[in-house]
């Protein structure tokens, strides 16, 4: 997990002083973890930047029905 370039905790992120956090996540990462971060941003806002995995269908939008 990093800030910038610079590796750091989820407890730090709450100290952040900035107007929004963008969050970066791909299928690698663990879900928990993810949750992790969101809660230590609580109050902050967010943007969730996440990458579909690589074996991931690329056809265009799939309907909610399947």
């Amino acid at each position: 997990m990093f800030v910038g370039a610079k590796p750091t905790e989820p407890a730090e992120l709450s100290k952040l002083r900035v107007g929004t956090v963008y969050v970066k996540a791909d299928s690698r990462v663990p879900y928990q973890k993810v949750l992790a971060v969101l809660d230590a941003l609580h109050g902050k806002s967010v943007v969730l930047l996440a990458a579909p995995p690589e074996n991931a269908v690329s056809h265009g939008i799939v309907p909610p029905m399947g």
